[in-house]
Formats: C-alpha cells, sequence, structure tokens
C-alpha cells in the first residue's frame, strides 16, 4: 500500500533533512544509522499499523485492527526508547509523519469512488 511505502522510502531522506545525532546513553546493540530523528522504526509501523487500519475499515474487523494495531505501534516505540537508540521526540514525529500521510491518503479515498 501507497502508504507504507512512501513512509519507508522517505523517511532517510528526513533523517538527512534533520541530521540529529542519535543519544549516547549507552551503547547501541547493533549497527545503527548516524541519525535518529524521525525514528524510522516509529513511522514504519505507525505505517503499517494505519494501513491495516484502512484495509479493515469497511469491515467487522476495524476495532480489531485498530486495536492490534495501537498496541503494535506502542510496544515498538516503547522499545526504541527502552533500548536507548532515540529520544521520546523521535518516535512522536516518526507517528506524526506517518500519521499525516495515512490521514492524506485516507482523504483521497472517496474521490476515486
Amino acid at each position: 500500500m501507497v502508504v507504507v511505502g512512501v513512509v519507508w522510502a522517505f523517511n532517510p531522506v528526513l533523517k538527512q533533512v534533520v541530521a540529529r545525532s542519535r543519544p549516547d546513553l549507552w551503547p547501541a546493540p547493533t549497527e545503527l544509522s548516524e541519525y535518529t530523528f524521525p525514528s524510522g522504526h516509529a513511522a514504519n509501523t505507525a505505517a503499517l499499523a494505519a494501513a491495516a487500519i484502512l484495509i479493515a475499515w469497511s469491515t467487522r474487523y476495524r476495532t480489531s485492527a485498530a486495536v492490534a494495531g495501537v498496541v503494535f505501534v506502542l510496544v515498538v516505540g516503547l522499545s526504541q526508547l527502552a533500548l536507548g537508540v532515540h529520544y521520546p521526540s523521535d518516535i512522536i514525529a516518526g507517528w506524526l509523519w506517518a500519521g499525516a500521510w495515512a490521514a492524506l491518503v485516507w482523504s483521497f479515498r472517496g474521490r476515486r469512488r
């Protein structure tokens, strides 16, 4: 779906534009990109959850998709904070960026019909 693809493709560009260094609370568990804002994990999981909710919106699985999506997004966001690889604002920015893009895509759905 276009929601996930665009967020996945443009997040590295946003990181290069902002060029915010990662927090150095403790050594990172794996090799990471140099920049941190916005969080790619937060943005990608929010885009995936939003896509699943959009797909399920007109079905009886709407509530299940929304609950599962929110839990998934929160768990991934909190894990990034626990690992010390992002600032809280990185996570929030990733969520907002993916949410804004999903909302824009959603706004065009009625125009296609």
